[in-house]
């Protein structure tokens, strides 16, 4: 399993949006499929599936 992280360190509370580049932790390009991601705020954790078509 390659993790990739998108953005990390505290950041301001406010809305953000994040972009993946569809690619792994390596640079290789990611296979259509199920990936779940994660945030972790305030001692939370919150965990969502996202679905990778074309």
């Amino acid at each position: 399993m390659n993790l990739v992280t998108l953005t990390g360190g505290e950041q301001k509370p406010g809305y953000y949006n994040l972009t993946w580049n569809r690619q792994d932790a390596k640079g290789r390009s990611c296979a259509c499929g199920v990936y779940f991601r994660t945030l972790t705020a305030e001692n939370q954790r919150f965990c969502r599936k996202v679905i990778l078509t074309e």
